[in-house]
């Protein structure tokens, strides 16, 4: 198993600002607004964990964590 790093949000502080949005922030394109709340969603197949939006988060509602993968 090899270490990825993918991008999380903290659905109680996000206020979907849209900072994350611009393609500058997000290069895979896999932040989104969340339907029906006041917060952004992360598409974890998308998210490349490069920590981007966690630079422009005013509100630090966005972090990396450490995920295990399995091959084969």
């Amino acid at each position: 198993m090899l270490p990825s790093v993918k991008a999380r949000v903290n659905l109680d502080i996000c206020r979907n600002d849209h900072r994350c949005l611009p393609r500058m922030h997000c290069p895979a394109a896999a932040i989104s607004p969340a339907e029906g709340k006041i917060s952004m969603k992360i598409d974890e197949e998308k998210c490349i964990g490069c920590g981007k939006c966690i630079k422009v988060c005013k509100n630090n509602a966005l972090f990396l964590v450490r995920q295990e993968v399995k091959f084969g």
